[in-house]
């Protein structure tokens, strides 16, 4: 497990994601046109994933500030079921970039490469949580 304090559990997890960037009046779905990333730690709370898709400033801004959020889609390992949720980037950056170096004046089109996002989930069902939570305790027990 990774040693932090947080007020869940976070687990080191490998799989793939399947995002796209929605509007908050959208329920949670399939996504129509998704951006795919790769999970590498897990909560039941939220994840951490790193994507090499360009996604501008502005996008980054906009989820940044709550204005928009990720319709997300993955299925845990050894789960045959997807889940669909909604997830509020928190943070983004490099990997192990710190949380005040992330401020920039560039270009406000400039795209944004190989970066890894924070994401904080909401609108999750129970039953998805619950899921999640099996799998999280799975990990931290070694039994996964």
């Amino acid at each position: 497990m990774i040693e932090c304090k947080r007020n869940f559990p976070r687990i080191p997890a490998s799989f793939p994601v399947k995002y796209e960037v929605v509007k908050w009046n959208e329920s949670p779905h399939h996504p129509h046109n998704p951006m795919s990333a790769e999970c590498h730690d897990l909560s039941v709370r939220g994840m951490r994933f790193s994507h090499s898709l360009e996604l501008t400033d502005r996008i980054l801004r906009k989820l940044r500030e709550g204005s928009m959020k990720l319709n997300l889609e993955f299925t845990l390992p050894n789960d045959g079921a997807p889940i669909n949720l909604h997830g509020r980037m928190i943070y983004c950056g490099e990997d192990d970039e710190k949380e005040e170096d992330k401020e920039g004046d560039g270009d406000p089109e400039e795209d944004v490469d190989n970066k890894c996002m924070g994401i904080l989930f909401i609108d999750i069902d129970p039953s998805d949580y619950q899921r999640i939570d099996q799998f999280i305790q799975s990990g931290t027990s070694g039994k996964r």
